[in-house]
């Protein structure tokens, strides 16, 4: 479902991945190769005025120690297939990571374009891509993580029905993404937090990384509406990303988990900007704004929730907001302008499920319509 590399939820599962010890060839041998097989669903919407989502539905399998001993995941979300070899044990703390991933029509919903939260479907198209990526971790020490990943994707990018016919679509690119990045973990959590049905896990803690990635085009043409100069990406292009986690507990039976994130990015364009808006783990989220309503390579953003037990299950408040550059997406890239939302959220876990649902109401801005901003979400998830 995401294209960007910064995904919130995947990205921290490679990292957990990572930092979790790999076992000797002795050890490998005597564990069973058994299956986890999990799957999750949701909607995330704006219930207000012109109401507009999306839902995705996902199955996750992984067979542990499956591939001579590295883990084998299968992986199913919507319009997405993903298949890797995860854990491949090449010395003492080096291990490595390989998938190829392919996703069609709906890739970085791209036929979706909100502009000042108006969906504007004639500025809209399909997108499809099929990438493969490869990540190579050392770990020199405990806690500590060094990644270095190589991705290769080919985009097919083609006109939907309501596409005007004065949008100029990109030509089908290919993009080469290395990257070099760290990352310190240092969260206690069950190891069941980090499964793929575990859409909003509870953590204590801090974590923190960064990486360096540079977008190598085959092709670097601009395109758009007659007149957009957004667009315009160069030939090699990249980007500067920062990610922060924490949580602790604050009182007896109430707890604060935060979230914060960087990105500094230059040459780039709507295919590799990072989406923002709705309160899904796929993107940046902003309460009460649509489903990546913003776009945007340079932004600083963070999200702090509150959460109040009840048993196994917990209520509590969702507040998130950010800077992010050309926020009315007129082709401005060295302006910002500020998102914020904030609302209720219920976790309810009942043995392998976990229900959640948020609500969100974005704070009145400038930049965007002045009809209020009001969205919802629902996800729920089972281990098999």
């Amino acid at each position: 479902m995401v294209p960007h590399v910064t995904k919130r939820f995947g990205a921290v599962v490679v990292y957990v991945l990572a930092l979790t010890p790999i076992q000797s060839v002795d050890a490998q041998q005597e564990a069973n190769h058994a299956w986890r097989v999990a799957t999750a669903g949701g909607v995330d919407t704006r219930v207000s005025h012109h109401a507009t989502g999306h839902g995705f539905f996902l199955v996750d399998a992984v067979g542990k120690r499956a591939m001579g001993g590295a883990d084998l995941q299968l992986q199913f979300n919507t319009d997405t297939l993903e298949v890797g070899v995860q854990r491949i044990r090449v010395a003492e703390r080096l291990s490595l990571s390989t998938a190829l991933r392919g996703e069609a029509f709906l890739a970085g919903l791209l036929q979706d374009y909100f502009q000042r939260g108006v969906r504007l479907p004639e500025f809209g198209f399909n997108a499809s891509y099929v990438e493969s990526r490869t990540q190579l971790y050392w770990r020199p020490k405990n806690r500590h993580s060094i990644m270095a990943q190589l991705q290769l994707r080919k985009w097919w990018l083609f006109r939907a029905e309501s596409t005007s016919n004065t949008l100029a679509l990109p030509e089908d690119p290919i993009v080469v993404q290395p990257m070099l990045g760290y990352t310190y973990w240092n969260v206690k959590a069950g190891s069941k937090e980090w499964q793929a049905h575990r859409l909003f896990p509870r953590w204590n803690g801090f974590a923190f990384g960064m990486s360096a990635r540079t977008d190598i085009r085959t092709h670097a043409t601009s395109w758009g509406a007659p007149g957009d100069i957004r667009n315009q990406p160069a030939q090699v292009g990249g980007s500067v990303d920062q990610w922060m986690r924490a949580g602790t507990a604050w009182t007896s039976g109430t707890r604060v988990q935060f979230t914060q994130q960087g990105v500094w990015g230059w040459g780039q364009d709507d295919l590799t900007r990072v989406r923002i808006g709705g309160m899904n783990p796929y993107v940046v989220a902003i309460p009460g704004l649509p489903w990546a309503a913003l776009l945007s390579e340079r932004l600083l953003a963070g999200e702090t929730s509150f959460h109040m037990a009840l048993g196994r299950h917990e209520i509590g408040l969702l507040v998130a907001a950010g800077m992010f550059n050309d926020i009315q997406r007129e082709g401005d890239l060295h302006t910002f302008g500020f998102a914020g939302g904030a609302g209720p959220l219920f976790d309810l876990r009942v043995g392998r499920w976990q229900v959640h649902l948020r609500g969100g109401v974005a704070w009145p801005s400038g930049w965007l319509e002045k009809a209020a901003q009001v969205s919802a979400m629902a996800t729920v998830g089972a281990q098999l």
